[in-house]
């Protein structure tokens, strides 16, 4: 019977848990593909700012919001490209919130 306990306790279910390291995987996975859409919502406003566009198609300003990026009526293309830099700024130097929203640009200034 001293055998049986031994093996026993080999067989047991061990509890599995996730490491730091497989959060970090994950978070840096959450930031890359954040970066991934914010740049190309940066290519689009990018394209509309150089051909004079005077709209913001639907869809644009849908993928803005959910981006946590305020869209006023009457927007700006170049602020809105600000408030994307912002948003990427802090993303690749603090390693960022992937679902915070992005700061508000002073706008002031301009």
């Amino acid at each position: 019977m001293k055998g049986a306990g031994r093996d026993a306790k080999l067989t047991a279910p061990r509890a599995v848990r996730v490491g730091e390291g497989d959060l970090a995987k994950g978070e840096a996975e959450e930031r890359r593909t954040r970066l991934h859409e914010l740049d190309q919502v940066l290519d689009a406003l990018e394209r509309l700012n150089l051909t004079d566009a005077q709209d913001l198609p639907g869809e644009l300003r849908q993928r803005l919001e959910h981006l946590g990026i305020p869209v006023p009526p009457r927007p700006s293309f170049s602020g809105l490209i600000e408030a994307v830099w912002d948003l990427q700024e802090g993303l690749l130097i603090s390693g960022g919130e992937p679902g915070g929203p992005a700061p508000l640009p002073d706008r002031a200034a301009h």
